[in-house]
C-alpha cells in the first residue's frame, strides 16, 4: 500500500461499509482494499470484517459501491436512525465515525492540533501548577541570591 494517493485531486475520507461473505471474511477486506487502491485511494484504518476508513478521490468515490464486497461509501455522519437501526458491532463503528466527523468539522481545531510539541515552531506544554511551584522552589534553592519576583 502506498502512502500517497495516485490522484492529483485531494482525497476525502470515507467510511467504507463491507458486507462480506461469512466464508471469506479476510478475502473480502483484501478485495475492498484493492478496489480502493485501484481508484487512487488508500486505506487509513481497518475494522475487519465490517468496515474500512479510506482516503479516496472524491470524483471516483461513486465507483466503489458494489465492488470488492463494498456495500456502501459514507462521507457524512450516520443519522441517528441509521445508528439505532444497526444491531451488530458495526453500530460502535458508526458512532466512532460520527465522532470522527464531528472532530474533523470543528471550527476550533487548529492546523497545529495533534502535532508533537517538538515539531518546528512548537513548545512543550506547561507543566501542571503544582509541578511548576516545585520547579520554582528548587530553582530558588539552587540560586538563593536572586530577588523574588
Amino acid at each position: 500500500m502506498s502512502r500517497k494517493s495516485h490522484s492529483k485531486e485531494s482525497p476525502r475520507e470515507a467510511f467504507i461499509l463491507l458486507r462480506p461473505d461469512p466464508q471469506s471474511l479476510t478475502a473480502a477486506t483484501d478485495r475492498a482494499t484493492k478496489a480502493i487502491e485501484a481508484i487512487g485511494g488508500r486505506v487509513v484504518m481497518g475494522y475487519p470484517p465490517g468496515a474500512l476508513v479510506a482516503e479516496v478521490p472524491q470524483s471516483r468515490m461513486h465507483e466503489l459501491a458494489g465492488k470488492g464486497d463494498i456495500e456502501a461509501v459514507q462521507v457524512d455522519p450516520f443519522s441517528e436512525e441509521q445508528v439505532n437501526g444497526e444491531i451488530s458491532d458495526l453500530r460502535f463503528l458508526m458512532i466512532a465515525w460520527n465522532n470522527r466527523c464531528a472532530t474533523r468539522n470543528r471550527k476550533d481545531v487548529t492546523p497545529r492540533a495533534g502535532m508533537s510539541w517538538d515539531a518546528p515552531g512548537m513548545l512543550p506544554p506547561d507543566a501542571p501548577a503544582d509541578v511548576q511551584r516545585e520547579f520554582r522552589r528548587r530553582e530558588k534553592e539552587m540560586k538563593p541570591d536572586e530577588p523574588e519576583e
